[in-house]
């Protein structure tokens, strides 16, 4: 009902029509030769989506990786990636009895029925040594996070999840609070001080949960707290 909703329709037409929507279907077939619907069938299960080492200085991020479940679909997504590709050429590279595909600023490969792109070669190594059930050396991965794990639980089933480690970036921002005002003994705030008194230092993480549920649909945001949910 939610997204069935009159008033609804009518509050997202402009968003619809800025982004032109309606055109993306002509769009990825010149581009690829399928529809948005057909591109989205061959991810047949999660798609998920991470950056770190971005902030206000960088125009892309250190990092970028993007994992999807294709299952049984890998040769449709190599005939997909080998008509997208043109004339640029693949390097290939063994690693760990799978195959990495470096082209250009990306790198690819398909590890038991996960599609994975990322910007680098180290990160793709990493990502086919999770994937294999390798421990990752001297780190953790999102999934060994026990915030994560609790915002999974509440959340299980959401169409799209963004998660945020707001710990992190807390920090990254009390720096640069720090960093543009002269110290609190000469006259400038002392961002430790006004975190705390805003209950900011207490943040852990936050998330923004959509089920797309044509009958239900549902939007959750919450922070998530070292007393709980906020």
């Amino acid at each position: 009902r939610t997204w069935n909703d009159p008033q609804v329709i009518q509050l997202i037409a402009p968003l619809r029509d800025q982004m032109k929507i309606a055109d993306w279907d002509e769009e990825t077939r010149k581009e690829t030769g399928l529809t948005v619907k057909e591109l989205l069938g061959l991810f047949d299960g999660q798609l998920v989506v991470g950056v770190y080492g971005w902030d206000e200085d960088r125009s892309q991020p250190d990092e970028a990786v993007m994992a999807a479940s294709i299952g049984e679909k890998r040769q449709a997504v190599e005939d997909l990636i080998a008509k997208t590709r043109g004339e640029q050429p693949d390097r290939y590279e063994p690693h760990g009895g799978e195959t990495l595909h470096l082209v250009g600023d990306g790198s690819w490969s398909i590890v038991k029925g996960v599609f994975v792109i990322t910007k680098s070669k180290a990160a793709l190594q990493r990502a086919v040594d999770r994937l294999k059930g390798a421990a990752l050396p001297g780190g953790r991965s999102l999934a060994d996070s026990a915030q994560f794990q609790k915002v999974r639980r509440r959340v299980p089933s959401s169409d799209l999840l963004l998660y945020a480690n707001l710990e992190s970036v807390m920090s990254i921002v009390k720096t640069k609070m720090a960093s543009n005002y002269p110290p609190p003994g000469q006259g400038g705030p002392d961002p430790g001080a006004i975190w705390k008194a805003l209950g900011l230092d207490a943040l852990q993480a936050g998330f923004l949960s959509v089920d797309l549920a044509p009958e239900a649909g549902q939007i959750e945001f919450h922070a998530v707290a070292k007393g709980g949910y906020l």
